[in-house]
């Protein structure tokens, strides 16, 4: 930028600005910052030393972050077990443990011996419970029908309404 064609009252103006963003400890580093991407060479020693301190432990703080997540993994590898062997006290395979976290992931459900119960809930069969009929039904012979299948249903069905209603009365 050339000051050619500025006034002195507009370099002084600029100045006074400048040293207020430089002293200000609120505005300084961001002006400092400002200065450096505007002028890479400029040399400004409290951000070029960030900058070095910053690129030598890059890889110390890439590796703390590979170690934390290998941790986290192996803890969670290991959580993961334990409700395995959890589930598996319960009753439930080691087939069948993959269709009980599908059933998770599904259902929400974040905790396995919930998930666990459900699952085995599911799978038992019901009770069958005492019919109402004293007899069992059976289909008549297409002969009884009178050879017309849905003719017979007709009447089947009016039989039955015919019940439903006259039990309502």
């Amino acid at each position: 930028m050339s000051l050619e064609n500025v006034s002195l009252e507009e370099m002084e103006s600029l100045a006074t600005l400048s040293k207020t963003l430089a002293d200000n400890p609120a505005t300084r580093r961001q002006f400092l910052e400002l200065i450096k991407t505007a002028s890479p060479a400029t040399n400004i020693p409290e951000i070029d030393m960030e900058y070095r301190m910053q690129e030598r432990t890059k890889p110390l703080q890439d590796k703390l972050q590979s170690l934390e997540s290998q941790i986290a993994e192996n803890n969670f590898k290991e959580i993961r077990r334990a409700n395995h062997v959890k589930l598996m006290d319960m009753g439930i395979s080691k087939d069948e443990i993959g269709d009980v976290e599908k059933l998770m992931l599904d259902k929400q459900i974040g905790n396995f011996e919930t998930a666990g119960q459900f699952y085995l809930s599911q799978k038992q069969v019901a009770n069958p419970t005492a019919g109402t009929f004293s007899t069992p039904m059976t289909m008549p012979d297409v002969k009884e029908m009178g050879g017309d299948i849905n003719q017979w249903a007709r009447n089947q069905a009016n039989e039955a309404i015919n019940d439903i209603l006259r039990t309502k009365r």
